[in-house]
């Protein structure tokens, strides 16, 4: 019997006791025949199970779905359903091979906090898959849509905005649902019926997509997208993302000219058009944002085999490095952040006083249920401290050393 605080209770039995040792799944493959496998951001990698998937297990799924959501399930032509009241996408696995792929949606309201400055402008969210762009893209569409008129294009699985029912994290978006493969034209529809403000749009990819974004820019409506992509290469380099960009076209140059504009080469690409997106954001992490700021011009920079700068943001502060050493840098920051929150409060076994000068809201009311608060350090046995005061005892060399220390951050948030 499904449990619809659970979502995993619609798992076989024996199943769900497997996975019981995973707190922070996003994502579970299950094709009949074949050993399941789990994503979990605690773990590195997949995670293969020493269980084979069966047809009656499959069977069970689909059973358990039409109880919870107490109607037949149904697949979209993308083949995507999902869980009502959750943004959890559940998509049957095309093929000869039958099976499901499970992605475990989250609403963090306020995960664009270090953006939200940026958010009133034509941006293309990108990152590889599972490290948070569709979480970063619904707290910007739900921070917009308290002024604005925000259209929320969505897929047959409501991953962006919740199946069947809407979340409330975006209930006062206009939702535009329909299978993936109508995408583009639930963006058409939406400009000419709603006119919005802001249509948001997650892993835009297609060439129809693209094109009607294209148009809706010249039509006064803004832009915010995500992509799969790994940094401004990649997406130069896709012959459907680059035309967001402008058209890049390849020339020969006159030897002369080469030479005179420092180019290493007379066969260049060269952008000619105009970018749709002002801005690009890079999610590294869930919590760190590197930001291309002026679009067009940094294309134009690497295009020309020129380095250039862009902005780091993260829980440690905000700072700017240059392209070709910026992802040196993100692991720089990745490793003084994971070395300061460890895993979460709750790993760290035996400890019960908490020195967290400022820290408020829903973190201070998590850690006061769990731990005695202390006003020195001298009496702590942990230390939390928000990201601002945080980079100011790190910059300043005033960190304890002999206490943990953890940052106030949305890892820390969800644990609430």
């Amino acid at each position: 019997m499904v449990d619809k605080k659970d979502v995993l209770s619609i798992l076989p039995p024996h199943i769900y006791e497997a996975l019981k040792k995973f707190k922070n799944i996003t994502d579970i493959s299950l094709s009949v025949g074949q050993r399941i496998y789990v994503i979990d951001k605690d773990f590195v990698g997949k995670q293969t199970l020493n269980l084979v998937f069966k047809m009656d297990d499959y069977e069970f799924i689909l059973k358990e779905m039409e109880n919870w959501n107490g109607e037949e399930v149904k697949f979209g032509s993308d083949l995507r359903s999902g869980i009502m009241d959750h943004m959890t996408r559940i998509s049957k696995i095309p093929g000869s091979i039958t099976g499901l792929s499970i992605r475990f949606g989250k609403s963090i309201p306020d995960s664009c906090r270090m953006i939200e400055d940026i958010i009133r402008d034509n941006i293309l969210i990108m990152g590889e898959p599972g490290v948070g762009k569709t979480t970063l893209l619904r707290s910007v569409a739900g921070n917009l849509s308290q002024a604005h008129t925000v259209v929320i294009v969505d897929d047959s699985g409501g991953e962006l905005t919740g199946y069947i029912s809407v979340d409330k994290s975006v209930d006062k978006c206009i939702i535009a649902r329909g299978p993936s493969s109508h995408q583009h034209k639930l963006i058409q529809q939406s400009i000419e019926s709603h006119a919005p403000e802001f249509i948001i749009v997650d892993e835009i990819g297609d060439p129809n997509e693209v094109n009607n974004l294209l148009n809706a820019v010249p039509k006064g409506v803004k832009v915010i997208a995500t992509c799969h992509g790994n940094d401004l290469s990649s997406m130069i380099n896709s012959s459907t993302l680059s035309k967001l960009l402008g058209t890049i076209n390849s020339v020969t140059l006159k030897a002369d000219i080469a030479r005179q504009q420092g180019l290493p080469q007379q066969s260049v690409n060269q952008r000619t058009g105009n970018s749709l997106f002002n801005k690009l954001v890079q999610v590294a992490s869930p919590e760190i944002f590197v930001i291309y700021h002026d679009l067009a011009k940094l294309t134009d920079l690497y295009l020309a085999f020129k380095d250039f700068e862009v902005e780091i943001r993260s829980p440690l502060g905000f700072e700017w490095s240059t392209y070709n050493n910026f992802p040196e840098r993100v692991e720089e920051i990745k490793l003084a952040m994971s070395q300061a929150n460890g895993s979460n409060l709750n790993s760290v076994s035996g400890l019960k006083k908490v020195y967290a000068p400022r820290v408020k809201g829903k973190s201070l009311a998590y850690i006061q249920a769990k731990y005695e608060i202390v006003s020195s350090l001298d009496k702590a046995d942990i230390a939390v401290y928000n990201s601002n005061d945080y980079s100011k005892a790190l910059i300043g060399g005033k960190l304890p050393s002999n206490i943990p220390v953890f940052i106030e951050s949305d890892q820390l948030k969800n644990l609430i």
